[in-house]
């Protein structure tokens, strides 16, 4: 392994250990905060940026750690995620003309409005440097999340959307902002979509190098109800295309003849053209058939699909660790994947990152991170999935996290795990040992790194 990576390993592992630890102890005093990881953003070649939220459900604090070179923690700040009095809402963070910029939102539950910010921060010392009301929202009960952002592939503009939400069955009210780097609006419009709100949802937004903007959307054309279980093969699925010029939407099919799309999602190349990437299965089955990838030309407007099949024999041959009997590969099932990260590299083609999740009555499982390579012409390369086996109690409060972060054209996959469900688990490492004192019982404390090669090689890392 080379020093450049053992580096960041170290980097990494130094800030996420001594947080992480932290983040595991089971809920015994209340001025004890647990923290969590929420974002890992790489600054130029030497340092990153890590970001970490109190109370997963409902954090009132962001914890700002930056590190640079040599393994040095050069700054570290909290910021209070509590304005006006009310308790905000973390939406997502970005490095954007030299500064760190948190997008929040804050519900006001007496007129039912949230409102959107931005702030924005020196890195060198996490000064706040300005804020920014962005967008307003009407959202009863706040039944849906209302904005999403996105940067432009050039990050010469910033897009976010806004998405008033009354009467479940009234027409999708939707606004998009496209700002400079000077936080000036470019356009803004607001759009009256066909759908109803009940039956709407979005997955992702883009925005491209010229300001047109991008949803990727679902609407359900089965009953919306609390008792009433939502059917895949009900939900249609579609990117549309908000511009400018033009006061309709332009939208764009997602659709696999005589399969059932279970999850899919979209990112943008360097040119504009539009990337994305999902899971389907045939009929009823539970189990999962395939992995499909698409294209929106940025210039002709076209579209294109890709399908391939994944039999049983092939998902269980891709378990690297099947051998010494704990990761028996036929006791985990090609089913509820669901995609978190899509990756766009003009040399390696498209990286899909998914999750197992299960959602259980007593429980959440967070199990194998799934990672599947496509070529440059949309082909697969191969396919691989990374042991992992978390969960969460609905009684107890379990740290569970994974990131990915991309730094040049490597990739990594970040996650905390018990210790002996990792590749070289078994015996806990004497710093866990050590800890037991502080622990009820060490849940899921192990922090763990893999960096994904190009040709599908992991190289493993137990960072704690």
């Amino acid at each position: 392994m080379s020093k450049i990576i053992t580096s960041l390993f170290l980097l990494i592992g130094f800030t996420l250990g001594v947080v992480t630890l932290n983040a595991q102890r089971k809920p015994a005093a209340a001025n004890r905060a647990e923290f969590s990881m929420f974002e890992l953003l790489p600054v130029a070649d030497t340092g990153y940026i890590s970001i970490f939220t109190d109370k997963q459900e409902q954090p009132t604090i962001a914890r700002l750690v930056l590190t640079g070179p040599n393994d040095k923690i050069i700054n570290i700040q909290e910021v209070s995620l509590v304005q006006r009095g009310l308790l905000a809402q973390l939406e997502g963070a970005f490095l954007w003309q030299g500064q760190l910029v948190i997008v929040s939102s804050l519900f006001y539950p007496g007129p039912q409005r949230d409102l959107l910010f931005i702030r924005r921060y020196r890195l060198s010392d996490f000064v706040e440097v300005d804020s920014e009301q962005i967008a307003e929202a009407y959202v009863p009960g706040r039944l849906r999340v209302p904005f999403g952002y996105a940067l432009s592939p050039d990050s010469t503009k910033l897009m976010f959307y806004s998405w008033t939400y009354a009467v479940p069955e009234d027409p999708v009210k939707m606004e998009i902002h496209v700002l400079d780097q000077k936080l000036q609006r470019l356009w803004h419009k607001r759009f009256l979509l066909p759908n109803k709100n009940a039956n709407f949802y979005i997955y992702a937004c883009r925005v491209d190098n010229d300001g047109n903007s991008y949803l990727l959307c679902e609407d359900y054309k089965g009953k919306v109800g609390a008792q009433t279980r939502i059917q895949d093969e009900k939900i249609e699925r579609f990117v549309l295309r908000l511009s400018e010029n033009s006061d309709e939407a332009t939208a764009f099919t997602i659709q696999l003849t005589d399969k059932v799309i279970t999850d899919l999602k979209f990112t943008m190349d360097e040119d504009g053209n539009l990337l994305g990437g999902g899971f389907y299965r045939e009929g009823n089955k539970l189990t999962l058939d395939g992995v499909f990838a698409y294209r929106i030309d940025q210039q002709t407007q076209g579209y294109r699909k890709w399908e391939f099949p994944l039999n049983k024999d092939t998902y269980e041959a891709i378990h690297p660790y099947s051998e010494n009997g704990k990761y028996v590969s036929g006791t985990r099932q090609f089913r509820d994947f669901f995609i978190d990260h899509l990756n766009w590299d003009k040399d390696r083609g498209l990286t899909m990152i998914a999750e197992q999740r299960l959602y259980e009555q007593d429980e959440d499982k967070y199990n194998d991170i799934l990672v599947v390579q496509l070529d440059k012409d949309m082909k697969k390369d191969w396919m691989l999935r990374i042991p992992k086996k978390q969960a969460a109690f609905w009684t107890l409060t379990d740290f569970i996290s994974y990131q990915f972060l991309k730094r040049g054209n490597r990739q990594y996959v970040l996650y905390n795990d018990l210790p002996d469900n990792l590749p070289d688990g078994g015996e806990k490492p004497k710093r866990i040992k050590d800890l037991n004192f502080v622990f009820e019982e060490p849940n899921n404390i192990a922090v763990h790194m893999v960096e994904i090669e190009p040709g599908g090689k992991l190289l493993h890392q137990n960072l704690s």
